[in-house]
């Protein structure tokens, strides 16, 4: 037997036939693997750069015998590397996916394909999602991996249940269809048996309802009735942005599927008005209808459409001689009133037991997927991360041009100007003519403070013409450049070349205007016009954690106006932090801040605090300051500057370890910001609750961590869920809806049996968004 692997369109729809002649004379194919389906998600999965492959077998003779379509994706582990996911395709909107084989080969294709995913492709894990726990063939499959080297285990069905309604979308309600109406509805209650026929007798019957079913001509027209009216439905649910996803990616599915004959799509009318719309996937082989998705006038009361339109559904599957009517994932109340039984589905991950050991662990399939995480990681400034992912995909291509520039930025942010200059250089002897690495190579020179080799780069990269957005920065850095040489009159010519390019550049407008005030060409009024820009922008930098500009800046805005207070006190916290050689400075500059304007707070905190660094604080000014700085830190974690307000926090512990909430704003701070371990932020709430007991927030968020950790008994995952809900609903009063939303979905997490907790988030949810959410009640 051979495998071969196909993964691109062309390719695959060679292999149409045979995948259909496989599927038809396989008895355990289901219609998520059917050619319909997944030729539909492939061709989707292609045109979003979704990584994607098919694995197929053939016989001796040459024949394909086996089909297994699978995508890849990426995920990250505690390290931060990342590591490969192989995933059966088109899993997020499907029930029982898997493989379709002829069954005389069902063994031997069991077994090459596990030997195959377990050498050949480079995934650290193996998903396998919604798997009937029947299913013979992939528990055979699966089997294939239970080995020394392999670990198997199912995911918590718990992962699959939703919040709101406690839904169990293990479960899997179907009904296995007599052969005539009357047979089926004899199986139903009376009251249900009734209702059906009442119901179906006036829609029949009715000149003012009917019920029709989409054609080539009206496909699209139903499919708009049908998908406006889900959007109603479930828009104050899920949010109006993540509702045109779903809607968009349920149109592409459906269109497909309808142009392969698999779908069969009814609107209810009431008149020439749409009350209501059903679709459902047909599966024409394996003689199964499917309810894909639903939408309903929810101000119609009666006859009701939804139940109308799946009794219709239903019946028309037996008239058409369909053996299974399947409602798809979740146990939802209102399926079971058609008399259903149930499959139970399972989760499987797969995994070597040394994965976290392996080096290859990211799939050359999923280098476009890690650039673009990684870069994201770059942007938000986790540089660790960043730098961690750039690695991982230069070990699979090491001449990746964007990896390579990616690392050498960060290792020029860390401070690490050798390695930076080694990647630069060895990307330049890669693209020679690249204008962005000739940029960097000269930013790098320039901080380093090679100012000669910083010049030579810009002017290769002048040389070059770039763009008018890159020579417009060559020419402003090469200004810089050059006043830091002292070539004043060159620098001038530079700043007035790149304002030439972009008149209402702030940056550039401010150099030109600091070279021109060293050579004393500023009005007085223009002075004190670009002191407070010169202030704006250092904040700026300084908020970006790039000190030495913004001390740059600073000065400079105090050069054009001494009297300009905050400029002070900014320069002073940018000194203190940048070297305690600078403490000296930096005390001069609060002092003349509250020279200026003895009532400044954070000027009198800031000079306290040094003074305290200094052994130089009184133990009753220690208590007053640890007050002052929790206070300003509040103020900073307000303002969303994370940074600052940690330090005040931290300085306010260190003046005074007994005040409980510079302790909790600090777990807060840390548990924001992400860049700490947990193991801090744990340490900040137990203090708290040690000095003061009754502190529910700290309490609250304490038990949550814990339980992202998996380290609460099942008493005290009870325990930590009222106090949520307690807290949820004080907030919910004080009219503080987003943080009461959090505290009842997180009891919701601890304990998913508050059935109370579950209509205070419904009722929160409608009264933070304006909103109707529609309920969808489990079955109990």
């Amino acid at each position: 037997m051979e495998l071969c692997v196909i993964d691109d369109l062309a390719a695959l729809n060679q292999v149409t036939e045979n995948w259909n002649n496989v599927y038809e004379s396989d008895p355990l194919a289901q219609f998520f693997i059917s050619w319909p389906w997944i030729s539909g998600r492939l061709k989707r999965f292609d045109e979003c750069a979704i990584p994607w492959f098919v694995l197929a077998a053939k016989s001796s003779q040459g024949h394909y015998v086996a089909f297994f379509p699978l995508t890849v994706s990426i995920s990250k582990q505690n390290t931060a590397r990342f590591y490969s996911k192989i995933s059966m395709a088109g899993v997020e909107a499907s029930n029982y996916p898997g493989f379709i084989c002829l069954p005389a080969y069902e063994e031997r294709v069991s077994q090459a394909f596990a030997t195959y995913l377990q050498t050949q492709e480079y995934g650290s894990f193996l998903q396998l999602e919604h798997l009937q726990r029947t299913d013979v063939r992939m528990n055979r499959f699966i089997k294939e991996f239970m080995t020394e080297s392999m670990e198997c285990h199912e995911i918590d069905h718990s992962h699959y249940t939703n919040e709101l309604d406690n839904v169990d979308n293990c479960i899997v309600p179907y009904i296995n269809l007599p052969d005539s109406w009357d047979d089926y509805l004899q199986g139903l209650s009376t009251n249900t048996r009734q209702k059906i026929r009442r119901f179906l007798r006036k829609i029949d019957s009715s000149g003012d309802f009917s019920i029709s079913h989409a054609t080539q001509e009206t496909i699209d027209q139903y499919l708009e009735i049908l998908l406006q009216l889900w959007q109603k439905n479930w828009e104050g649910r899920k949010g109006a942005e993540k509702c045109k996803v779903i809607v968009y990616n349920m149109y592409i599915n459906m269109r497909h599927c309808f142009q392969h004959g698999s779908l069969y799509l009814l609107v209810l009318w009431r008149g020439d008005t749409p009350i209501g719309a059903i679709a459902n996937l047909i599966d024409h082989p394996q003689k199964t209808v499917m309810f894909y998705v639903g939408g309903r006038d929810e101000t119609v009361k009666s006859p009701p459409p939804g139940f109308i339109l799946q009794a219709y559904g239903i019946r028309h599957a037996i008239q058409n001689q369909f053996k299974v009517y399947d409602f798809l994932m979740g146990n939802e109340a209102y399926k079971y009133s058609f008399g259903p039984q149930e499959r139970q589905l399972r989760s499987v991950l797969i995994h070597h037991k040394d994965w976290a050991k392996q080096t290859d662990l990211l799939n050359p399939r999923t280098i476009p997927e890690a650039l673009k995480l990684t870069e994201k990681l770059h942007r938000s400034n986790q540089l660790d991360k960043a730098e961690q992912g750039y690695r991982q995909i230069l070990e699979v291509q090491p001449q990746h041009p964007k990896a390579l520039y990616g690392l050498s930025a960060i290792m020029q942010r860390k401070g690490e100007y050798a390695s930076a200059d080694d990647l630069l250089r060895y990307f330049l002897q890669v693209q020679p003519n690249d204008v962005k690495a000739w940029f960097s190579l000269g930013t790098l020179h320039q901080t380093q403070g090679h100012l000669t080799e910083a010049e030579s780069a810009y002017r290769t990269l002048l040389s070059l013409s770039p763009a008018a957005d890159v020579k417009f920065a060559t020419y402003h850095n090469l200004g810089y450049t050059l006043e830091q040489q002292e070539k004043w009159k060159e620098a001038v010519d530079c700043y007035q070349r790149a304002k030439a390019l972009k008149p209402e550049n702030l940056e550039t407008d401010v150099s030109l205007a600091n070279a021109q005030h060293h050579q004393g060409l500023l009005s007085a009024e223009q002075q004190v016009q670009y002191a407070a820009i010169n202030y704006d922008l250092g904040t700026k930098r300084q908020q970006a954690g790039d000190l030495e500009v913004a001390i740059a800046y600073y000065r400079q805005a105090i050069a054009m106006q001494p009297a300009l207070t905050e400029a002070h006190n900014n320069l002073g916290r940018c000194l203190y932090a940048q070297d305690q050689a600078n403490w000296r400075d930096a005390i001069d500059h609060y002092q003349t801040a509250l020279t200026i304007n003895p009532d400044y707070l954070e000027a009198d905190v800031n000079l306290a605090n040094i003074r305290y660094a200094q052994k130089q604080l009184s133990p009753d000014k220690q208590k007053h300051y640890a007050i002052m700085n929790n206070h300003l830190g509040v103020h900073y974690r307000q303002s969303e500057q994370l940074k600052p307000a940690i330090e005040y926090f931290q300085q306010a512990i260190a003046m005074n370890p007994k005040l409980a909430d510079a302790y909790y704003n600090l777990g807060l701070g840390l548990q924001v910001q992400k860049k700490h371990s947990w193991e801090k932020v744990i340490a900040c709430y137990q203090q708290v609750l040690t000095l003061a007991p009754n502190h529910h927030e700290a309490e609250a968020n304490l038990g949550n961590i814990l339980y992202a950790q998996a380290q609460l008994s099942q008493q005290q995952q009870d325990y930590y869920a009222n106090i949520n809900y307690q807290l949820g609903n004080q907030y919910r009063q004080k009219g503080e809806l987003p943080i009461a939303i959090e505290y009842y979905r997180q009891a919701i997490h601890l304990n998913p049996d508050l059935t109370e907790v579950r209509q205070s988030l419904r009722t929160a949810l409608e009264e933070n968004d304006n909103v109707t959410i529609k309920v969808s009640c489990a079955k109990a």
